[in-house]
């Protein structure tokens, strides 16, 4: 019998959008799929609108939370409720591409593989689309590191193995309600012994989200930047254990990773104008600095080996290189 597919949804407040992305499972040209729906407490009638749906179609599944749990703990308990034998996440305000499933079994065949990640687009205010640049490059012979170094490693946007998944004993991160994806995902892609890279565009990911995503950056301060560096030092832990840290190829791969997921949005973030918030912020990209380099002793001078990414680097490396040069004095004491 051909495997089942987990297609795992959270949601908070999607009233305006959830039904899209469900209708966008339930659309699949591949019929063994389960489409598993998390409340995550809602105040409007998302609740509602998930029960109607779930009497048009039996494969989908309905589960509410008592309480507000945070993106994390949803995303834990959504594996914990998938019955297949691989999961792909959906996030409430974004769609699957129909064939997208279809496309991975056929590719899948008798083979077990631990994850197999696939192409995503980015829909402008639902007209102007543009093709992803973090995942278009996704070929045949990309393997899993090349991935990391290439990619942010969003939990959606791939297919897993729930085994693999479960075998690995790190689920995500719960002890801050943002940023779960950098706290995991790239460990879960370097650990991939099977590792099957889908050359199609699957995932499409709205960029109109006025009414706010699950890990929406509106409304932001300074202090939510501490839940960045919370998860990096999560990560770089587990890296290490495994020894990863230690090997240099495996090492710059990681620094860049983070670089482009965290040192960027740090390097780029504007706080208000309060001088309390100012202060903040630069006390949070001298801990995002002393972490890297002292604490896990990731060399200073290491560079990207991808284009775009030393083009975005460029805006920021009059200060990095000073926080640097303040880093290196340190280590020489």
């Amino acid at each position: 019998m051909l495997p089942k597919i987990s297609i795992l949804i959270s949601t908070y407040n999607g009233e305006k959008k959830v039904k899209r992305a469900v209708f966008s499972a339930l659309r699949q040209t591949y019929e063994n799929i389960e489409i598993i729906c998390l409340d995550d407490c809602s105040t409007d009638n998302t609740y509602k609108i998930l029960l109607e749906l779930q009497r048009i179609d039996k494969r989908i599944k309905v589960f509410k939370n008592k309480t507000n749990l945070g993106i994390a703990r949803n995303r834990n308990l959504l594996i914990n409720y998938a019955t297949g034998e691989y999961f792909t996440f959906l996030d409430d305000d974004d769609t699957l591409t129909k064939h997208i499933c279809k496309e991975f079994i056929s590719k899948l065949g008798t083979r077990k593989i631990d994850i197999a990640p696939f192409k995503a687009r980015i829909i402008f205010y639902s007209f102007f689309v543009m093709p992803w640049f973090c995942t278009s490059k996704i070929n045949k012979k990309t393997n899993q590191y090349e991935y990391v170094n290439s990619s942010l490693c969003p939990p959606w946007g791939c297919f897993i193995n729930k085994k693999y998944f479960n075998s690995l004993n790190t689920p995500f991160n719960e002890k801050t309600r943002r940023f779960e994806d950098v706290g995991l995902m790239p460990y879960v892609y370097f650990c991939a012994k099977e590792f099957m890279p889908l050359n199609k565009t699957g995932y499409n990911y709205y960029k109109d989200n006025s009414h706010g995503r699950l890990s929406s950056y509106n409304n932001q301060n300074a202090t939510i930047l501490s839940d960045e560096i919370y998860q990096v030092d999560r990560l770089l832990t587990i890296f290490k254990k495994k020894g990863f840290l230690n090997r240099k190829k495996f090492l710059r791969i990681i620094w860049s990773n983070i670089e482009q997921s965290i040192g960027c949005y740090i390097g780029h973030f504007k706080p208000s104008k309060k001088y309390s918030e100012k202060l903040i912020y630069e006390k949070i990209k001298m801990e995002y600095k002393y972490l890297m380099h002292i604490k896990y002793k990731i060399p200073t001078n290491l560079k990207h080996n991808i284009w775009w990414k030393k083009i975005d680097v460029l805006f920021q490396n009059r200060e990095y290189k000073q926080q640097n040069k303040k880093i290196n004095q340190i280590l020489k004491k």
